[in-house]
């Protein structure tokens, strides 16, 4: 196998970083973000079950591999996880990895996974997107408080469009980077293929998006919101941000 024939020859070692978030959250431009940094490897939203510690081995590889940093030193080898079906194995994830948390407000997060869908073709109802979404909040709180407190990082979608720079300032100290995270980043072979399909990921800059709202009945938002404010509260993050 070729990782056999790689791993004496890397350069290393590399930490795992995850970005657990929910589906239109930001994570996608995060991980432009992460990935466009020299001491992070990254390639978009990698679908593997981290379940034994040879998986963490399997997917390195296939990250630097696809990256073009297989003979290259990185500190972390990042992906970004939406879904708890492809959550690490807890005792794998307490062990060795650095997490980050990142959630978006009730109302524009259901609003654009409804868009999503419909462009898709697989239109899902109000209800349907409103379950997976505060499930997802809902799944993230549970994991938060097996993590080793130095190796968890939360924000907000919000934080990272209004505050950008104070935000990337603030991970790149939790993460312990050499050089700054910058808000502008290149284009990966990704790009749009993984992730987010929109054209506002191929800008590679932070921007605040306009994209349609739609109208959300009352007690679906509701619900969803109080989700939002409940996560909110549990990861400490500013009252501002869960009165969006």
């Amino acid at each position: 196998m070729a990782l056999y024939v790689w791993w004496p020859f890397r350069k290393g070692p590399s930490k795992p970083l995850f970005i657990f978030a929910h589906p239109r959250s930001g994570s996608s431009l995060l991980m432009h973000i992460l990935a466009d940094h020299p001491q992070i490897a990254g390639f978009g939203e990698y679908f593997t079950q981290y379940q034994k510690p040879i998986d963490y081995r399997l997917a390195e590889f296939d990250i630097r591999r696809k990256s073009g940093t297989l003979f290259t030193s990185v500190e972390y080898i990042a992906n970004q996880v939406n879904h708890h079906s492809v959550t690490p194995n807890m005792d794998l994830l307490v062990e060795q990895a650095c997490c980050i948390f990142l959630f978006r407000e009730a109302g524009p997060t259901l609003s654009s996974m409804l868009e999503l869908s419909d462009a898709k073709g697989m239109p899902m109802s109000q209800l349907a997107v409103a379950k997976n979404y505060m499930v997802r909040l809902q799944d993230m709180s549970k994991l938060a408080p097996c993590l080793d407190s130095n190796n968890k990082f939360a924000l907000t979608y919000k934080d990272l469009i209004s505050s950008p720079d104070y935000t990337l300032n603030l991970l790149q100290g939790f993460l312990g980077l050499k050089s700054p995270l910058k808000p502008r980043y290149a284009k990966q072979k990704f790009t749009g293929r993984w992730g987010d399909p929109s054209k506002n990921i191929h800008k590679g800059e932070i921007i605040e998006t306009r994209s349609p709202q739609r109208v959300i009945e009352p007690e679906i938002l509701q619900a969803s919101l109080k989700e939002f404010r409940h996560t909110c509260s549990f990861f400490q993050i500013a009252p501002e941000h869960a009165n969006a």
